[in-house]
């Protein structure tokens, strides 16, 4: 709702009272100092991915994204599958790796 609602600079106000007054909780603490975690973790930072993700399905950074949010989804043979793909073409890239190492460590698979 904060997200909607208020403009940021409302938004970032008003959170930063709750904060000062030690009054916030985990959600406000993590709203008032990362503002854009809510958009970029929900449901509708999914939605862009998969649509950029359609306009530009070579994209070594969307691929990437896109394997980060099927890891996160749960869906860790798809995220895992996309991961792969981009280390076998791009073994340089650490940010792929990474991801890739992320997701098989969800999947308890550390061979």
């Amino acid at each position: 709702i904060l997200d909607v609602e208020l403009r940021f600079e409302e938004r970032h106000q008003l959170l930063r009272g709750v904060v000062d007054r030690n009054e916030d909780q985990a959600f406000e603490s993590a709203a008032a100092c990362f503002p854009s975690l809510g958009r970029w973790n929900g449901p509708d930072a999914i939605l862009w991915a998969e649509h950029f993700h359609a306009n530009y399905p070579r994209d070594v950074q969307l691929r990437i994204a896109l394997g980060r949010y099927r890891t996160a989804q749960g869906r860790l043979e798809d995220g895992r599958a996309i991961l792969e793909e981009v280390v076998r073409e791009h073994p340089e890239n650490l940010s792929a790796l990474a991801a890739l190492i992320a997701c098989l460590s969800e999947a308890d698979d550390s061979e």
